[in-house]
């Protein structure tokens, strides 16, 4: 209280709540529905993980042996305590050894007085993971919500681990303990963190660089060159690219990358919008001259519909007010093409993927019979289900067209097959072919809509999840024009 007090003071006065936790879900709101404990489990590596060596915004991990050293110890650590009153049964001067003060030296203590500080450490920790449990009822679980409890784990982990060592040597091991995890610490920021924020390497004005170009964003920026790894890809791949740009004179704002993969019909298919260099080197810190290599991640979403040509376009923009720079007559660049390919599988499907519906559905596939439409019109989606079981009950499924954000102009909820196919009649392994009319009312504003589907349960209208969430699950994306005027 005496470090802290005056913050719980703070939000008591402000917000009427000494933990501040209405006025922080106001920003980020509390989640819908409490995590299954499947999900609790599928979620505890991550908070572990977090607790050691992830930095950042959960962009910056450590090396795989990393966390398995700190795995080991803490399994050895704990396998110390439960087998000790078993193979040491003097443990007491152990736990005695660990938590004494000096003065206990000259004041008798109650024989079990240390083992009771072991017992009260461990509980310690357990109410800070019970209580990691109840905040993940509300938001997502982190690491450093346990760092309240790292000094008891530390002292348990230190009394674990000596259980292992001749007593004649415990001394040497606890030197060499800290030492190591002081080297690891102390390793980490070098290893991890400060290459993941260095700024690139500057180029000479002169180099040579791959696809040379000569085009100039009002004067201000040239991008010289750019590099493609590859010309083809398929959804769910990677494009990884390279721009490389020269000041012409000091910028006079801090720039925004835009990338967009364009398909053939105008829709962007992926896209990557950051600072350039990852923010590590903003425009206005460029030098005048030197080459400036920035690498740019591009993911083709696993849904993208394939075949397609996408057109690869870049250029320049300032985020707060989103005006672009000019280059030429235009506001971006072309610097080419590449080509989507469709996955290839066994069963040929179109547009395959892998959707699992809380282990009982999966939708393996899907086709559009068009991209474009006009209002009026209407839109066929043909779904592939495949039973990964047997389901219990009878799922309905709901298939809407979007205009973004969340505006449903197009919806058709049903039964599989129009009722012909219930989900509760499905065998394991079956495959279900599924397709409906999406048809936009006359008065449907032009725009880019998208799809998505889903199932629920009609009793309750609780949609199956998918990766632990029941939010929308966005299938493609349909451009929508106005209606043909009569010349």
């Amino acid at each position: 209280m005496a470090v802290g007090g005056w913050w719980y003071w703070r939000n008591w006065r402000l917000y009427g709540d000494p933990l501040g936790l209405q006025a922080m879900f106001a920003v980020l709101p509390r989640r819908a529905e409490p995590p299954t404990w499947a999900e609790l489990l599928a979620r505890a590596q991550g908070v572990w993980r977090s607790c050691w060596a992830v930095f950042g915004w959960f962009n910056v991990v450590a090396d795989e042996w990393f966390y398995h050293v700190y795995t080991i110890l803490s399994l050895l650590g704990l396998a110390g305590l439960l087998i000790c009153p078993l193979v040491n049964p003097p443990t007491r001067r152990l736990a005695h050894s660990l938590t004494r003060s000096p003065a206990d030296s000259q004041t008798r203590k109650p024989a079990d007085s240390p083992t009771r500080t072991l017992l009260l450490l461990a509980l310690w920790l357990m109410l800070i993971v019970i209580a990691l449990v109840q905040w993940a009822q509300m938001r997502y679980p982190q690491g450093r919500l346990l760092f309240p409890a790292i000094s008891a784990f530390a002292v348990l982990l230190s009394a674990g681990l000596h259980i292992w060592i001749p007593r004649r040597w415990r001394g040497t091991f606890a030197t060499l303990l800290i030492s190591g995890l002081f080297g690891l610490a102390a390793f980490a920021p070098w290893r991890w963190i400060a290459p993941a924020y260095a700024a690139p390497a500057l180029l000479p004005p002169n180099a040579k660089v791959p696809n040379p170009l000569a085009a100039e964003f009002e004067g201000q920026i040239r991008l010289v060159g750019y590099e493609m790894d590859t010309t083809a890809l398929r959804p769910g791949q990677t494009l990884q690219l390279t721009l490389y740009w020269k000041a012409l004179r000091p910028p006079d704002r801090d720039y925004s990358v835009f990338i967009h993969l364009v398909d053939e019909v105008g829709i962007i298919q992926a896209q990557r919008d950051s600072y350039p260099a990852s923010g590590a080197l903003p425009t206005t810190e460029w030098p005048v001259g030197p080459i400036i290599p920035d690498q740019h991640s591009i993911q083709i979403p696993e849904t993208a519909i394939a075949p397609a040509r996408l057109r690869v376009d870049v250029g320049l923009y300032h985020f707060a007010d989103g005006i672009r720079l000019s280059v030429g007559e235009q506001d971006h660049l072309t610097l080419g093409y590449i080509q989507l390919l469709p996955r290839v599988t066994e069963r040929g499907l179109p547009n395959p993927i892998f959707i699992n519906f809380e282990d009982q559905i999966a939708l393996v596939g899907f086709q559009l019979d068009r991209r474009v439409m006009r209002p009026g019109e209407a839109l066929t989606l043909t779904l592939w289900w495949e039973a990964l079981t047997a389901p219990q009950k009878d799922y309905v499924v709901f298939t809407h067209l979007v205009f973004p954000p969340d505006a449903v102009w197009a919806q058709v909820d049903a039964m599989p097959q129009g009722g012909a196919a219930p989900t509760s009649t499905w065998e394991t392994g079956r495959l279900i072919k599924d397709t409906y009319q999406l048809r936009l009312p006359d008065d449907a504003p032009p725009g880019i809509y998208f799809i998505e589907v889903g199932l629920y349960d009609p009793r309750t209208l609780d949609r199956l999840k998918t990766n632990f969430t029941d939010q929308r699950i966005v299938l493609g994306y349909v451009k929508i024009i106005e209606h043909a005027t009569d010349s």
